[in-house]
């Protein structure tokens, strides 16, 4: 197809919204009607209220607008949420990136929106799961283990903090400074899915990308 319209039971948006975005070949545009709570997650951007994971995942590949907003009035019988109609236009050279590995680091980031992201990183629970990714990478890898323990949460907070936004709040984050910042700790041995699983190491981009439901902000 090239177009898709449509006016959704508002209960389906969001594997709805991820299974047209992995639609390939890629498509001219979708316009969708969502309860407008979702629709204004969907076309947030950075620094407003509503930015978070949805915004994040939806605009990395793909053009997210606001067509306009539909009252509850506008219906007969008038529904209990008001609406917004939403426009996709997807890009035509997605990016290449790892998206479970991506939508991992955007789930600590935004474990608090409006902490600084040094302190969602250095929470013990985060370190241990980072720590335990690290020794089964290095392992697959033939590599030794260099950093254990404090050493290791030193690494990750010395790694965040050499990509300049350790300081910063998740919700003043871009979405070319989280592709920076998950580039910088890969570089550094540092990952945030089960390595050990084969399906969640291959490079992802298109269709790919959206085998994970995002249902959070």
């Amino acid at each position: 197809f090239d177009v898709c319209v449509a006016n959704l039971p508002y209960q389906i948006s969001s594997p709805f919204t991820f299974k047209l975005l992995a639609h390939r070949p890629v498509f001219r545009c979708g316009v969708i009607m969502f309860q407008k709570e979702f629709g204004e997650r969907l076309v947030a951007r950075v620094g407003e209220e509503n930015y978070g994971r949805l915004a994040i995942n939806c605009q990395l590949f793909s053009k997210v607008t606001r067509v306009c907003n539909v009252s509850k009035g506008s219906f007969n019988p008038p529904p209990e949420v008001d609406s917004m109609i939403v426009k996709f236009v997807l890009h035509k050279d997605p990016i290449n990136v790892d998206f479970p590995e991506f939508d991992g680091l955007l789930r600590i980031a935004f474990t608090r929106k409006n902490k600084t992201l040094h302190s969602s990183f250095m929470n013990k629970a985060v370190i241990k799961v980072l720590e335990e990714n690290y020794k089964t990478y290095c392992s697959l890898h033939s590599q030794p283990v260099q950093y254990q323990g404090p050493a290791f949460k030193a690494h990750v907070e010395n790694t965040l903090r050499g990509s300049g936004l350790a300081e910063s709040r998740a919700m003043k984050i871009d979405i070319d400074q989280y592709l920076a910042l998950l580039l910088e700790f890969h570089r550094n041995g540092i990952h945030f899915v089960n390595v050990s699983d084969p399906s969640t190491t291959t490079d992802r981009a298109g269709a790919d990308a959206f085998s994970m439901e995002v249902d959070s902000a």
